[in-house]
């Protein structure tokens, strides 16, 4: 789901790089994942890459720590 999110119809979001995110942040689990689960997706124009991870924090540290892996994600990729 999160991929197919980042890989959204071009021509509805003219954007040359696409960032999604889906998962837990807690404070509890939800249907069956514990809290902290994030699925995170970066598409191109050409590729898409997920990238699953399981952060320990509480519901706010879990979402700063899903945006910061993110922009690190998009650093590696284009620099």
């Amino acid at each position: 789901m999160c991929a197919s999110n980042g890989r959204a119809n071009p021509s509805s979001h003219p954007a040359d790089i696409g960032v999604s995110f889906t998962g837990v942040a807690g404070p509890g689990g939800q249907d069956g994942h514990p809290a902290g689960t994030v699925w995170l997706a970066i598409s191109t124009k050409t590729e898409t890459t997920a990238h699953l991870y399981h952060f320990n924090g509480d519901r706010q540290s879990n979402r700063e720590r899903a945006v910061k892996q993110a922009f690190w994600l998009l650093n590696q990729r284009f620099s």
